[in-house]
């Protein structure tokens, strides 16, 4: 393992750790207002454009997503590599059909209107798929940031 890098990135995970108590701080006084929850989960519904985009590409691009992109370019060609212009085409039209609607019906997450319209079995269902593949996203974030700590010789 190069020392090097485990010290780059233990810094870059202590800035991101840096910004979060930041915000957690700067959002405290407004949490009794709103509620604990609401402002915990969607910033008090006071989060700015260009800072729900990036939170978007953030959540959607990973260790993973780049790594992956990079070896198909480099298999394929950067014509074949379609994953990142699907992933942006979707965001795009999930953001403008449904986010004014979920913003107005006050919904916390994406599960709120399966639940309110089909119920908890439905939600249930739906989650436990979510949660596979969070799990196994989770799984190719870990190996991308060990094989960004690997050393070749």
């Amino acid at each position: 393992m190069d020392p090097a890098a485990v010290v780059v990135l233990v810094i870059f995970y202590l800035i991101i750790l840096l910004v979060g108590l930041l915000a957690a701080y700067r959002q405290k006084g407004k949490g009794h207002i709103i509620g604990e929850l609401e402002t915990s989960l969607v910033a008090g519904r006071d989060l700015k454009t260009s800072v729900g985009i990036f939170t978007m590409i953030a959540t959607t691009v990973g260790g993973g997503f780049i790594n992956g992109t990079a070896e198909e370019v480099a298999k394929a060609g950067i014509v074949w590599t379609l994953a990142p212009f699907g992933i942006f085409i979707g965001l795009n039209l999930g953001g403008a059909v449904y986010a004014r609607k979920m913003r107005t019906a006050r919904y916390l997450t994406m599960l709120d209107p399966f639940q309110v319209h089909h119920g908890n079995f439905v939600t249930f269902l739906i989650y436990s798929a979510s949660l596979t593949g969070d799990l196994l996203w989770t799984a190719s974030i870990l190996n991308a940031l060990g094989m960004c700590l690997h050393k070749y010789n």
